[in-house]
């Protein structure tokens, strides 16, 4: 389904000052610009929490969104495991280089050795190479991670561990089940007991039936024929409990800024409570492989991943979800953090906008912002970069245009039912510099990201990264 985003409903006013009230006007504003039907943004700025939201947070009902509205924060989600991850080491019940095997006996992958090759460090910063987009539906019991895990055999290794960086949602559920294993209990008692009520996350919660207890934001899908200004409600709320380590989080703005406060001030809640050792702390911030493609970052560190922004490092994560996405930054040096929530619409423009201007001002700094769409043609060689890619669940066919640019046609290859929801438009894709993209579905250029080509061989390139995940040249393809 192409997107398409009709006419603008906001002609980019002048900026506010990012006070309370500039903040409110400013989220309305950019809001209604990028057709994002609810929005939570807040921002920490030292020991000042500020949150404002926007819009409503289910159209079917008519429920306003409010600063008190949990919405999905989907992969953030994984951040929080890794910091669960961290109190196991700090206790010796984990250690991040040891196989996986040793922490986890029951894990059985393709390639049976690779339990004694893959390590928690390699899950941590998605170098394992377990192709990992797979959303199964493991059930709802308590024994659905352990069933989900099961089910990581059947998944292709996609590259040797610790040679590339691939984006693996199964990876955190594998490392979620080390969770439930080394403290024997679920990963959502082990997420409220060691973490969210230390952190007096009151309004953060995992389940659906904790979830309606309070007011909650729904998914936003475009409506008919990809209008992002006639939105609809998705047919499904949220992903199948057996994901949770990887992305199953419901929380209110404030609360994930409680989250975000303990890894600015060295592992300590707001009240004090010691919730991670400090070392540990850093030790997640560390780089630990480089991305070929720059769209979120520069590395990816243990759960986070990094960027410098004006020579300063900054670590952060996005979420998506259905029909929901958010977005969290910390400026470590700054002591400066913001989270955006958001149902619907182009959640990816407002947090560029809304997160940047507000780091400006609080903390001097410039958010790398996702290039503007070139102009074609450009001299980079199209044909070494046409073909088709795979990886698990998706299948790419890039073609040469005849315009200077690339055509990118997305197929699903996999039947479970998540992953028929995804929105796959054709992606046009033009030349920035060497063999980086910048990608956008036609006529929609507000939604565009990139994409970079690498390992040539024999003049053809057999790697596509794009939205964080490698897919590989399929062989024999041109």
């Amino acid at each position: 389904m192409a997107l398409t985003a009709g006419p603008s409903r906001n002609d980019a006013p002048a900026r506010p000052a990012m006070d309370r009230d500039g903040l409110q006007l400013r989220l309305d504003q950019l809001a209604a610009r990028h057709h994002v039907v609810a929005a939570s943004f807040g921002v920490l700025d030292g020991d000042e929490v500020t949150v404002v939201a926007t819009g409503t947070a289910n159209l079917r009902s008519g429920l306003a969104a409010t600063p008190e509205t949990l919405f999905q924060i989907g992969s953030i989600t994984k951040v929080y495991t890794a910091t669960l991850l961290m109190q196991l080491v700090a206790r010796g019940l984990l250690d991040l280089d040891a196989p996986i095997a040793r922490a986890l006996p029951e894990l059985r992958l393709a390639d049976p050795a690779l339990t004694e090759t893959i390590t928690p460090r390699h899950l941590m910063s998605h170098t394992s190479g377990i192709d990992g987009d797979h959303f199964a539906d493991s059930g709802r019991g308590d024994d659905t991670v352990q069933r989900y895990v099961a089910g990581c055999a059947a998944l292709p290794q996609l590259f040797a561990p610790g040679t590339i960086c691939s984006y693996s949602n199964a990876g955190w559920v594998i490392l979620g089940r080390v969770i439930e294993v080394a403290l024997g209990t679920t990963w959502d008692r082990a997420l409220s007991e060691n973490l969210l009520g230390p952190l007096g996350c009151e309004r953060s919660v995992t389940l659906p039936e904790e979830a309606i207890l309070h007011p909650v934001a729904i998914g936003h899908l475009p409506g008919e024929g990809g209008d992002l200004a006639a939105p609809r409600p998705t047919p499904l709320w949220s992903l199948s409990r057996g994901l949770g380590p990887a992305g199953s989080i419901v929380a209110s703005a404030d609360d994930v800024l409680r989250f975000a406060r303990m890894h600015l001030d060295g592992g300590c809640a707001g009240d004090g409570t010691a919730v991670l050792d400090p070392e540990l702390v850093r030790a997640m911030q560390q780089p630990q492989i480089e991305l070929v493609d720059h769209m979120l970052g520069d590395h990816w560190a243990l759960g986070w991943f990094g960027a410098g922004w004006d020579g300063a490092r900054s670590v952060g994560h996005d979420g998506g979800t259905i029909g929901q996405s958010a977005y969290l930054r910390l400026h470590p040096d700054h002591g400066v953090a913001a989270v955006l929530l958001t149902s619907g619409g182009l959640g990816r423009a407002l947090h560029e906008d809304m997160i940047g201007e507000v780091f400006a001002e609080r903390a001097g700094v410039t958010l790398r912002r996702t290039p503007e769409v070139p102009a074609a043609p450009s001299d980079t060689d199209l044909e070494a970069c046409a073909g088709t890619y795979e990886r698990y669940g998706f299948r790419y066919q890039v073609s040469v245009a005849g315009d200077g640019t690339l055509t990118l046609d997305p197929t699903v290859t996999v039947d479970e039912p998540l992953l028929a929801l995804a929105m796959l438009p054709t992606l046009r894709m033009v030349p920035l510099r060497g063999t980086t993209f910048v990608c956008h579905p036609a006529g929609v250029p507000e939604a565009r990201s990139t994409g970079t080509f690498a390992q040539f061989e024999n003049g053809r390139a057999q790697w596509l990264h794009i939205g964080g995940r490698a897919a590989r040249r399929v062989a024999g393809t041109a």
